[in-house]
């Protein structure tokens, strides 16, 4: 079998589409070495794929066109020649992302991440949503198959576009090996959180952005400094007319102990507000923003973070938390979209509307050390049941399954 793949996202997106492009091809790479790839990238590569892990029958066929144009030329006019044509006898065509180029009658899978334009219009700029909307509903019509990453998105395919049931098929995120625990034998600098960040600190990860609800979350942020108790205050807790725990506001003059928010991620759309935010809000220092972090900076912001904490309005899978459970660290998140379906019990769950159950939330992870604990555990074994080999052992089932 000859797959054709397009890996322009594996070698030029750092997140979301990249990810799960690298991590697959990863994954394709040890459980099949029968097989031949193809991996058709366009543009300038930004990204070095770990050769290491992938197979012999990993072969590269770089395009001398920029990404934009050759984007233009399939996504848009729906003119060739496509991917498949540089491959003489190709049995499939795979795409990780959600359009589909020509294919002259090769079996085509796109995979669809989420429905958010659908679900959260207001989430994303009206050209590309309205992109989106005719893309992905002709790249779904066409598919001899379409993965889903979450089960979540199956059914959302289902309902909203009228995709058959037998035509959609569950391919989960994986987790990259490197997101392990801080080892505890390390001592000296490699002990010490990085870019002189104080201990404990908050740590969120993904594109600036309006779907990844970072305004409430520095909200939230800002009511849980004002009624934190100082150190030397009482307890001050309450509890709503459901019963559960909320916070009030703090009688002293105190704004809480020397709490650090950290968010990583890329400037996305309409990421200004969110700096504007965090400026009106009188946060300062409380917050740092690295927006050109890589793997590496990553792993060490997440194995030093005392507490994680995912805001995102809809999310079709959710890599991030995730990652933090697999480095060991207690995670609160939001239940948007499919993250409740991913993560389980092993997060504290809070509702992304909600900016006082997101501040809770975040306070009791600081101030409940056997719930953190218990967390940490319950992650940790969360994290292992997503593995890019299971991913790619049920993507290779269904190119088997389409394969002409």
């Amino acid at each position: 079998m000859r797959v054709v793949v397009d890996a322009t996202a594996a070698v030029r997106q750092w997140a979301g589409v990249g990810r799960f492009a690298r991590g697959l091809l990863c994954g394709l790479a040890a459980v099949d070495r029968q097989n031949d790839y193809y991996l058709i990238t366009t543009g300038t590569p930004r990204i070095a794929l770990p050769e290491a892990l992938l197979s012999p029958r990993h072969h590269w066929r770089r395009l001398p066109v920029p990404e934009r144009t050759a984007r233009y030329a399939w996504h848009r006019l729906h003119i060739g020649p496509g991917p498949t044509s540089l491959v003489r006898g190709a049995s499939v065509f795979f795409t990780p992302d959600f359009a589909l180029p020509p294919v002259h009658k090769v079996p085509a899978v796109p995979t669809v991440h989420d429905l958010s334009f659908l679900t959260h219009p207001d989430c994303h700029e009206e050209s590309l949503r309205r992109y989106l909307t005719r893309a992905v509903r002709r790249a779904t019509t066409r598919a001899a198959a379409v993965v889903a990453v979450s089960q979540t998105t199956a059914i959302a395919l289902g309902e909203m576009l009228g995709v058959e049931a037998d035509r959609i098929a569950l391919v989960p995120n994986g987790v990259d090996s490197q997101f392990t625990p801080l080892d505890p034998a390390e001592d000296g600098s490699g002990s010490l959180p990085p870019f002189g960040l104080p201990d404990g600190y908050l740590l969120a990860v993904g594109t600036l952005e309006p779907r990844k609800n970072y305004i409430r979350l520095l909200q939230a942020f800002a009511l849980l400094l004002r009624e934190l108790p100082s150190p030397n205050a009482p307890e001050l807790a309450a509890r709503d007319a459901r019963g559960a725990e909320r916070l009030r506001p703090n009688s002293g003059e105190d704004s809480g102990p020397g709490i650090t928010l950290v968010i990583a991620g890329r400037k996305g759309w309409r990421y200004e507000p969110i700096l504007d935010a965090s400026a009106n809000l009188g946060l300062g220092p409380r917050v740092r923003f690295f927006t050109d972090a890589n793997d590496a900076d990553l792993l060490a912001l997440y194995q030093h973070a005392g507490a994680f904490v995912y805001p995102s309005l809809y999310e079709g899978f959710g890599i991030p938390p995730l990652e933090a459970m697999a480095c060991g660290i207690p995670v609160a998140s939001s239940t948007g979209g499919a993250l409740f379906e991913v993560l389980g019990e092993a997060a504290l769950s809070f509702d992304p509307s909600d900016v006082d159950g997101m501040a809770w939330a975040m306070r009791r992870i600081l101030e409940d050390a056997a719930l953190r604990q218990e967390l940490r555990v319950r992650g940790l074994e969360r994290a292992r049941r997503y593995s890019w080999q299971q991913a790619g052992a049920a993507a290779l089932e269904v190119f088997e399954r389409v394969a002409r």
